[in-house]
Protein backbone atom coordinates (compact mmCIF):
# COMPACT_ATOMS: atom_id res chain seq x y z
CA UNK A 1 0.00 0.00 0.00
CA UNK A 2 0.99 3.65 -0.31
CA UNK A 3 1.46 4.17 3.44
CA UNK A 4 3.80 1.14 3.66
CA UNK A 5 5.82 2.46 0.73
CA UNK A 6 6.13 5.91 2.33
CA UNK A 7 7.13 4.38 5.68
CA UNK A 8 9.86 2.30 4.02
CA UNK A 9 11.05 5.29 1.99
CA UNK A 10 11.35 7.50 5.09
CA UNK A 11 13.25 4.79 7.01
CA UNK A 12 15.80 4.28 4.22
CA UNK A 13 16.45 7.98 3.71
CA UNK A 14 14.48 8.39 0.50
CA UNK A 15 17.13 7.11 -1.87
CA UNK A 16 19.36 10.20 -1.96
CA UNK A 17 18.62 13.83 -2.61
CA UNK A 18 17.53 16.27 0.06
CA UNK A 19 15.98 13.60 2.29
CA UNK A 20 19.30 11.78 2.63
CA UNK A 21 20.99 14.74 4.29
CA UNK A 22 18.20 15.43 6.74
CA UNK A 23 16.37 18.14 4.80
CA UNK A 24 12.67 17.73 4.05
CA UNK A 25 11.89 16.42 0.60
CA UNK A 26 9.82 18.91 -1.40
CA UNK A 27 7.47 17.90 -4.13
CA UNK A 28 8.21 19.42 -7.49
CA UNK A 29 4.91 20.87 -8.52
CA UNK A 30 3.61 24.28 -9.50
CA UNK A 31 2.94 25.38 -5.92
CA UNK A 32 6.52 24.62 -4.85
CA UNK A 33 8.00 26.79 -7.60
CA UNK A 34 9.26 30.22 -6.71
CA UNK A 35 7.05 33.11 -7.79
CA UNK A 36 8.81 35.14 -10.46
CA UNK A 37 8.48 38.46 -8.68
CA UNK A 38 9.44 37.23 -5.22
CA UNK A 39 13.11 38.16 -5.49
CA UNK A 40 14.13 34.56 -4.81
CA UNK A 41 14.04 33.68 -8.49
CA UNK A 42 16.91 35.97 -9.43
CA UNK A 43 19.25 34.38 -6.88
CA UNK A 44 17.94 30.92 -7.68
CA UNK A 45 18.69 31.21 -11.40
CA UNK A 46 21.79 33.39 -11.34
CA UNK A 47 25.34 32.20 -11.77
CA UNK A 48 27.32 31.63 -8.56
CA UNK A 49 29.25 34.77 -7.73
CA UNK A 50 27.19 36.96 -10.08
CA UNK A 51 25.94 40.11 -8.45
CA UNK A 52 22.29 41.02 -9.06
CA UNK A 53 23.09 44.73 -8.98
CA UNK A 54 25.92 44.24 -11.49
CA UNK A 55 23.63 42.41 -13.90
CA UNK A 56 21.14 45.30 -13.68
CA UNK A 57 23.84 47.84 -14.44
CA UNK A 58 25.04 46.15 -17.64
CA UNK A 59 21.66 45.10 -18.95
CA UNK A 60 21.56 44.56 -22.68
CA UNK A 61 19.21 46.25 -25.15
CA UNK A 62 16.75 43.35 -25.09
CA UNK A 63 16.52 43.49 -21.32
CA UNK A 64 16.03 47.25 -21.39
CA UNK A 65 13.27 46.96 -24.02
CA UNK A 66 11.49 44.23 -22.08
CA UNK A 67 11.68 46.27 -18.86
CA UNK A 68 10.35 49.31 -20.71
CA UNK A 69 7.49 47.25 -22.19
CA UNK A 70 6.61 45.81 -18.77
CA UNK A 71 6.74 49.27 -17.21
CA UNK A 72 4.53 50.68 -19.97
CA UNK A 73 2.01 47.85 -19.50
CA UNK A 74 1.95 48.38 -15.73
CA UNK A 75 1.42 52.14 -16.12
CA UNK A 76 -1.51 51.61 -18.51
CA UNK A 77 -3.02 48.79 -16.45
CA UNK A 78 -2.89 50.76 -13.21
CA UNK A 79 -4.28 53.89 -14.87
CA UNK A 80 -7.13 52.20 -16.75
CA UNK A 81 -7.89 48.75 -15.36
CA UNK A 82 -6.54 48.07 -11.87
CA UNK A 83 -9.42 49.60 -9.92
CA UNK A 84 -12.28 47.98 -11.88
CA UNK A 85 -10.55 44.59 -12.05
CA UNK A 86 -9.81 44.52 -8.32
CA UNK A 87 -13.36 45.65 -7.48
CA UNK A 88 -14.81 42.92 -9.68
CA UNK A 89 -12.57 40.25 -8.16
CA UNK A 90 -13.31 41.46 -4.64
CA UNK A 91 -17.05 41.14 -5.33
CA UNK A 92 -16.57 37.63 -6.73
CA UNK A 93 -14.70 36.62 -3.57
CA UNK A 94 -17.40 38.12 -1.35
CA UNK A 95 -20.14 36.23 -3.19
CA UNK A 96 -18.03 33.06 -3.13
CA UNK A 97 -18.81 32.77 -6.82
CA UNK A 98 -18.76 29.43 -8.58
CA UNK A 99 -16.68 31.04 -11.36
CA UNK A 100 -13.66 31.11 -9.02
CA UNK A 101 -11.08 28.35 -9.18
CA UNK A 102 -8.92 26.93 -6.37
CA UNK A 103 -5.83 29.10 -6.87
CA UNK A 104 -7.64 32.37 -7.61
CA UNK A 105 -7.24 33.85 -4.13
CA UNK A 106 -3.50 33.20 -4.18
CA UNK A 107 -3.23 34.65 -7.67
CA UNK A 108 -5.24 37.70 -6.59
CA UNK A 109 -2.82 38.44 -3.75
CA UNK A 110 0.19 37.85 -6.01
CA UNK A 111 -1.21 40.39 -8.48
CA UNK A 112 -1.80 42.89 -5.68
CA UNK A 113 1.71 42.26 -4.34
CA UNK A 114 3.29 42.67 -7.78
CA UNK A 115 1.59 45.97 -8.55
CA UNK A 116 2.32 47.36 -5.11
CA UNK A 117 6.00 46.49 -5.53
CA UNK A 118 6.02 47.96 -9.03
CA UNK A 119 4.40 51.16 -7.78
CA UNK A 120 6.93 51.55 -4.95
CA UNK A 121 9.89 50.99 -7.27
CA UNK A 122 8.56 53.26 -10.02
CA UNK A 123 7.82 56.02 -7.49
CA UNK A 124 11.31 55.67 -5.98
CA UNK A 125 12.90 55.79 -9.46
CA UNK A 126 10.87 58.89 -10.34
CA UNK A 127 12.05 60.60 -7.13
CA UNK A 128 15.69 59.70 -7.88
CA UNK A 129 15.37 61.09 -11.42
CA UNK A 130 13.73 64.26 -10.09
CA UNK A 131 16.52 64.69 -7.51
CA UNK A 132 19.17 64.09 -10.15
CA UNK A 133 17.71 66.64 -12.52
CA UNK A 134 17.30 69.14 -9.65
CA UNK A 135 20.97 68.77 -8.68
CA UNK A 136 22.06 69.23 -12.30
CA UNK A 137 20.05 72.42 -12.72
CA UNK A 138 21.35 73.84 -9.40
CA UNK A 139 24.92 73.00 -10.48
CA UNK A 140 24.35 74.84 -13.76
CA UNK A 141 23.15 77.92 -11.87
CA UNK A 142 26.47 78.19 -9.99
Amino acid sequence: SASDYLARKSQTGGGGGAGAIGLPVRRKNKKAEVFVGSGKASTLHSRPGASASLSREIAGPTSKRSKAALNSFCEKFVAQCYGPVMKSLKNEFRRDSNRLEDGDRTLFFRIVWFFHQWFRVSRRNAMVKKKGSGEESSAQNL
